[in-house]
């Protein structure tokens, strides 16, 4: 893993990967930057997707192979496995009757589901929970090729809150250039103008990528009203 200047594309430090056996890294599908768990006390922080694993909170320096397995709870949704994953921002979730902190990401699978995933503070402790109901997509219909098992670390996910609405761009490595697809969240229980569908994360524009299309680098996520979301 490398850290980057944005400015001029300069390699400042250079971080081991994890462990894979046979002098080989393991080759993580996604990461994500932790905004809430990370600063000048706890330093950088990010978690990372591979299979069916999500990870504990990492830094950089120290990746491991700690990580959550979801495999049956993917298959309750038809899943094998999570393709992309991005920070969403943070919330206050409700867990009992305690209000507690909760980094939010957001993780594409590959059935096509989008699930919210909260690292919540509680009892001074960091752990990892689904939150909230899984929210469909409309990438099956294009025939995404980011669901096939060869092709799934070629993805990664980048939120953005635009004056629409909530928004995800999804990028997919086509083995020459990125392939864009913009996600906007649709809450229309009478079906969108877009996709006909109720309630789901809408696919409804793409572009083969360039510097012209490629999303820009988005500031933190901002910190969310507190929710009645449960663990």
């Amino acid at each position: 893993m490398h850290e980057v200047d944005l400015a001029t594309g300069k390699n400042l430090h250079t971080w081991n990967g994890i462990d894979g056996g046979n002098g080989s890294n393991l080759p993580l599908f996604d990461i994500a930057h932790s905004y809430l768990y990370s600063g000048e006390q706890n330093g950088s922080n990010m978690v990372w997707i591979y299979g069916y694993y999500v990870s504990t909170l990492q830094h950089p320096d120290e990746l491991d192979a700690g990580a959550y397995s979801l495999q049956q709870t993917l298959a309750t949704q038809g899943a094998n496995f999570f393709t992309a994953i991005a920070n969403m921002g943070y919330y206050d979730v409700r867990v009992g009757s305690t209000l507690c902190p909760a980094d939010v990401f957001v993780a594409l699978d590959d059935a096509g589901n989008i699930w919210t995933l909260g690292y919540v503070y509680y009892n001074n402790t960091v752990k990892m929970y689904t939150l909230d109901d899984v929210e469909k997509t409309t990438l099956p219909e294009l025939s995404y090729p980011g669901f096939d098992q060869y092709d799934s670390s070629m993805s990664s996910l980048v939120y953005a809150e635009e004056e629409s609405g909530d928004v995800l761009y999804l990028s997919y490595f086509n083995g020459e250039t990125n392939d864009i697809y913009r996600l906007a969240y649709s809450t229309d229980d009478g079906g969108d103008t877009h996709t006909g569908m109720p309630a789901c994360w809408a696919t409804w524009a793409r572009g083969v990528a360039c510097h012209s299309v490629l999303p820009p680098l988005f500031p933190p996520p901002p910190a969310r009203p507190a929710t009645t979301l449960s663990p």
